[in-house]
């Protein structure tokens, strides 16, 4: 199983549909994460946007880089996702936000000490020049933070389930 952590930025348009802004996609590559961003712009269209994602996803999934996507509150990414016209059923889904509550990413992530300067460590080295946007409410930042407080709760549920074997 390899893990896809995923998060969107998108604003909403006049038609009740949301327009992507920013995909943010990481994973583990031995000990750091790889990260994939891609950005649209509002001017661009729908359809282009749209095909873009399918494509990002449909790549990662074909060079098996990614079966199993891992959110912050699934609502409305998984609605951008299945607009583009990726097929989820390919995927194990997981709403990290169901299984710890609903607390904001942000006070997730300070629970467990997860800052910018922390994101930076977990960066593929040939990667850190590029990736430079690591705020709350960046794509890339947050599929970061993702990454990070799912590992720290799998580590944790781990370490529970010995310690009472």
């Amino acid at each position: 199983m390899t893990i896809g952590y995923i998060d969107f930025e998108f604003t909403p348009k006049a038609n009740g549909q949301l327009q992507p802004t920013e995909l943010g996609i990481a994973w583990w590559q031995n000990q750091f994460l790889k990260c994939q961003l891609a950005s649209f712009s509002r001017n661009h269209k729908r359809e282009d946007v749209h095909l873009r994602i399918r494509d990002i996803l449909s790549s990662l999934y074909e060079n098996g880089h990614i079966d199993t996507l891992v959110f912050w509150d699934k609502t409305q990414d998984t609605k951008i996702l299945q607009q583009s016209g990726v097929d989820l059923s390919l995927y194990t889904i997981i709403d990290l936000q169901d299984r710890v509550g609903k607390i904001a990413l942000k006070d997730t992530a300070d629970l467990f000490n997860i800052n910018s300067d922390t994101l930076q460590q977990y960066i593929l080295p040939t990667q850190k020049d590029e990736v430079k946007k690591l705020s709350v409410h960046s794509a890339i930042g947050d599929a970061l933070r993702v990454a990070l407080i799912y590992k720290h709760i799998m580590i944790t549920t781990k370490e529970n389930v010995i310690r009472n074997y």
